[in-house]
C-alpha cells in the first residue's frame, strides 16, 4: 500500500534457461534481499491491534509449534489468508521395491502454497526499476 514500492534491478548475467540461455544479458532482478525479523512483524501486529508485543510473540510462538507438530506427522496446515505449509520429501528411485525404504530419502522440508489472494496482491504490486549501477552476477 501507500505508494512503497518493491525495487529491482538491472543485472547482467549469464542466463541458465530460455532462448538466451549461456548467453550474458541483461535482466531485472529483484534487489538485496532484506529479511524482516519476527520483532518487527510483532511490533506491526501490536500497532494494529490491540494486542501487546508479548501477546503477539505468544502467539507466534503457540502457532510454530503447533504448526512444526501437525507437519511433521505428515499432515498439511491451512494458514488462513497466507496459504498452506505442508510436509516434503524427495527420494532416489531403486529398481528393486525391497530397496525402498527411509535411507533412500534424500530431503525432508516444508513448502509454503501462498493463497490465491495473497499471490493475486503481490502480482500488483508497484514496482521501480533502480537504475543506478548495473550490478554483474555470475
Amino acid at each position: 500500500g501507500g505508494g512503497i514500492k518493491m525495487e529491482i534491478y538491472i543485472v547482467h548475467k549469464k542466463l541458465t534457461v530460455g532462448p538466451h540461455k549461456g548467453k550474458r544479458c541483461f535482466t531485472l532482478s529483484r534487489g538485496p534481499r532484506r529479511n524482516i525479523a519476527s520483532g518487527n512483524l510483532l511490533e506491526g501486529i501490536k500497532n494494529a491491534t490491540t494486542l501487546s508485543f508479548a501477546d503477539g510473540e505468544m502467539i507466534f510462538r503457540s502457532l510454530v509449534e503447533v504448526v512444526t507438530e501437525k507437519v511433521s506427522q505428515g499432515h498439511s496446515v491451512d494458514l488462513g489468508p497466507l496459504g498452506t505449509i505442508k510436509p516434503t520429501i524427495k527420494a532416489t528411485g531403486v529398481e528393486n521395491r525391497k530397496d525402498c525404504n527411509a535411507k533412500t530419502i534424500t530431503n525432508r522440508g516444508v513448502q509454503f502454497i501462498a493463497r490465491a489472494e495473497l499471490n493475486e496482491r503481490l502480482k500488483n504490486m508497484s514496482l521501480r526499476v533502480v537504475n543506478s549501477k548495473v550490478r554483474n552476477k555470475q
